[in-house]
């Protein structure tokens, strides 16, 4: 049976002595040929580039980026409270959002507009985010893509496919629907998992999403046996059985086979059950002003806004990753001559970055020395406690005086 030999196909690979011949069928993607045309140097330049430029020390690949929100939930954590995602990527990826490279990778051509712009914007805050405009395949070559007729959902979550249409039922009910066939680039999704993870240093830190709806059991086995899919630190992928034309045992084996492999002792990706899909319709204004130097250091800030003083904005080059320790709870809010800490509700009083954070603390707590910002939340301090605390994630944390930040 086609499952079974699956399975023995990918447990050779493996070492493990099976008996069986690795040479018999795996599943192949289910897309229709089109002149294939090379897509394999372009990439390597991009991502070695990228990675070299911001001095990245861990990797976010992101297969089936859609419009780009796990990006964004990255990059702006403080924007996404709550996200399931956010405490994954502090523990793969760590805190400093400076020093980590995405690649994403999205086949669906009506995402394009929105993914130029999440590129440009958060390469201007000096982050690093590329993202590839094709399909991850199993080969450098162009492929169909299934794109359903535009809806509501348009922009969002649109369910685009690479080859699910076997059938003529199926090819007959698709195009009833007003959608259509599209020629996009194929991406060889193992050569840029081996690539990604080369160019970092040890360890080699490399978080890696897979939602490809219903691609995954034709990619998983290939990847297992190439060994790509055992580079990455974590893997988290939304399964997909009701999108593929593979028959139930074989998507069943698939399964399985991915389940049992990952984790062990060749092969230590762990496999994570996380899917996060919040904040799918939105997530909010781009970052104001540049948040990352060269080399993934903290920027210097410029504001579009006049600084309270010099010391406001001198203050900034010291900024830092994290959140004060308390050093009085619970915060007493605006209280600022009894109390060593406190904080004040952004949204009721207008405050929508760390620089009018900073402003407030300046303006209404003289004997302030340190505020730690996020979208939600301004806290002032009276005395920081470092190192800074990384849980809660999401802040930033500055003195607002004329002295450097120091642990006490």
């Amino acid at each position: 049976a086609r499952p079974r030999a699956l399975a023995a196909s990918a447990a050779h690979c493996f070492s493990c002595g099976s008996s069986e011949d690795s040479s018999r069928e795996l599943p192949v993607p289910m897309v229709f040929s089109v002149d294939a045309t090379s897509v394999d140097g372009p990439w390597r330049a991009r991502i070695s580039t990228l990675i070299a430029r911001h001095g990245c020390t861990a990797a976010y690949l992101d297969v089936g980026t859609n419009v780009g929100v796990q990006i964004r939930k990255l990059f702006e954590p403080y924007r996404f409270e709550g996200a399931s995602v956010l405490p994954l990527f502090s523990e793969v990826l760590g805190e400093d959002r400076c020093r980590v490279c995405a690649v994403g990778i999205e086949p669906n051509p009506r995402h394009a507009q929105r993914l130029d712009q999440l590129e440009d914007r958060l390469t201007l805050a000096g982050f690093g985010v590329i993202v590839l405009r094709g399909a991850a395949t199993l080969s450098s070559s162009a492929v169909q893509l299934a794109l359903p007729a535009k809806g509501w959902r348009e922009g969002i979550d649109l369910d685009a496919r690479v080859g699910t249409l076997e059938s003529p039922q199926q090819r007959n009910a698709f195009f009833s629907s007003g959608a259509k066939l599209v020629n996009v680039m194929g991406f060889d999704l193992a050569a840029i998992i081996r690539h990604v993870h080369s160019q970092l240093p040890p360890p080699r830190r490399l978080l890696m999403k897979l939602d490809v709806e219903g691609h995954e059991y034709a990619l998983l086995p290939r990847l297992l046996e190439t060994r790509a899919l055992c580079l990455p630190t974590m893997l988290f992928l939304e399964w997909h059985p009701h999108s593929t034309a593979l028959p139930s045992s074989e998507v069943g084996a698939v399964t399985r086979l991915t389940r049992s492999a990952l984790g062990s002792a060749t092969c230590p990706t762990r496999l994570s059950k996380l899917d996060d899909e919040s904040f799918m319709h939105g997530a909010g204004p781009w970052p104001a002003q540049r948040i990352c130097g060269k080399g993934g250091t903290l920027a210097q800030v410029s504001s579009d806004k006049p600084a309270a003083d010099d010391s406001t904005r001198r203050a900034f080059e010291q900024r830092q990753l994290g959140f004060c320790a308390e050093t009085l709870y619970p915060p007493r809010e605006g209280d600022c001559l009894r109390g060593l800490s406190g904080a004040w509700n952004p949204r009721r009083h207008n405050l929508t970055s760390l620089y009018d954070c900073a402003g407030m603390c300046r303006k209404r707590c003289p004997a302030c020395n340190y505020v730690s910002f996020r979208s939600n939340d301004c806290s002032w301090f009276r005395d920081c406690s470092l190192p800074l605390q990384q849980k809660p994630s999401g802040y930033v944390t500055i003195a607002v005086n004329s002295r450097r930040m120091r642990a006490r």
